[in-house]
């Protein structure tokens, strides 16, 4: 694939992370789709079917050169992206993605995520990515930190040896902002995953429980390895605060990063000063950084293939991690039980925003 600087780009949903975002005083900017492509100093085309979207964007941006559209097919046909990001509701990805592939112009697309609700359509849109020569990327945006890319040297550099437990806290609805971590878990446990088992009660999505078709819930879980390591979601109780931490345990120290992904503290096994014949963990590394630009990092890597720390989150990737969400789901829905990473069914669906 060609360096794709100066690109035709196309941005279809201008919600929160596709335009307004990019608005915020307090965010750290760009922070939208928009904010970032714009930054780049890409062709942009922006499209909503939602006409207050559009009249809000196209208010914001006008005389700026960006071409405005209320039809994806349309637009496709018209503007001819080569790159396209989509910020659609999770409902619409399926049908948003095989239309956008469909058109022999798109090199790249870039899809928030989760890249869909069920199996079967996550299955189909990876497959017919590959068939075309697109390249797919899911916006689990952690994959493009500075911080947990450095983690995930940390581990693979042996420096607390082989990783036998995450502890990984998030209360949130499953998939919208719990798979999140288990993105996290699986870029630091890079091993086929065995069952999941939900335990505890399911809790009610806080931001959507006045709507009876969703059932994102706030789910905890267990995901058990092959390799025998095992990692635990806790997010099954609401809470009126972002709150973010991981905390990983290997067999020679401990890794945890706190205060919502800017402090990473390092623990190695030592001999007790205090013990006979007992390990203990000693602080041997404490870093400190204020988040950097996620988003910004991965657009800029999709679009310029510019490598940064760890790769980013393919479709393969994020079809692994809605894989995990959905047994965790069906778990709880059948009173906890042990579920096979290979047993969801292929159309069971976790409907969410």
């Amino acid at each position: 694939m060609q360096d794709m600087i100066n690109m035709r780009v196309a941005i279809i949903g201008l919600g929160r992370v596709g335009f307004s975002f990019g608005l915020s005083e307090k965010r750290v900017q760009p922070a939208s789709h928009l904010a970032c492509l714009s930054a780049l100093h890409h062709k942009i085309a922006v499209c909503d079917s939602d006409p207050d979207k559009l009249a809000y964007a196209s208010e914001t941006i006008k005389d700026t050169g960006k071409a405005v559209y209320s039809d994806v097919s349309e637009m496709m046909r018209e503007f001819k992206p080569e790159f396209v990001l989509i910020a659609t509701p999770t409902p619409t990805h399926y049908d948003v993605v095989l239309n956008v592939a469909s058109y022999s112009c798109v090199k790249a697309i870039f899809l928030e995520k989760p890249i869909a609700q069920s199996l079967s359509e996550a299955e189909e849109m990876v497959k017919v990515c590959a068939n075309k020569g697109i390249r797919l990327n899911v916006n689990y945006t952690r994959r493009w930190s500075k911080v947990y890319s450095e983690v995930h040297r940390l581990i693979i550099s042996d420096k607390i040896g082989v990783v036998k437990t995450i502890y990984g806290l998030h209360p949130g609805p499953l998939l919208r902002t719990g798979s999140h971590m288990l993105d996290l878990f699986g870029m630091f446990i890079d091993k086929k995953v065995q069952s999941v088992q939900a335990f505890g009660e399911a809790c009610h999505n806080y931001l959507m429980k006045e709507d009876p078709t969703v059932n994102d819930f706030n789910i905890n879980g267990v995901i058990r390895y092959v390799s025998g390591a095992e990692a635990v979601l806790l997010s099954g109780s609401e809470k009126p605060y972002l709150l973010f931490e991981v905390d990983i345990h290997g067999s020679k120290g401990r890794i945890r990063i706190s205060d919502n992904g800017s402090e990473i503290t390092v623990f190695q096994s030592h001999p007790s000063l205090r013990y006979d014949g007992i390990n203990e963990l000693q602080q041997t590394l404490f870093m400190r950084q204020e988040q950097d630009n996620m988003l910004l990092n991965a657009i800029t890597q999709v679009t310029q293939r510019k490598p940064y720390g760890h790769i980013g989150c393919t479709g393969e990737y994020a079809l692994k991690t809605l894989n995990i969400a959905l047994a965790l789901h069906y778990s709880a829905m059948h009173k906890n039980k042990l579920v096979g990473i290979d047993t969801v069914p292929k159309d069971y669906t976790i409907r969410s925003w």
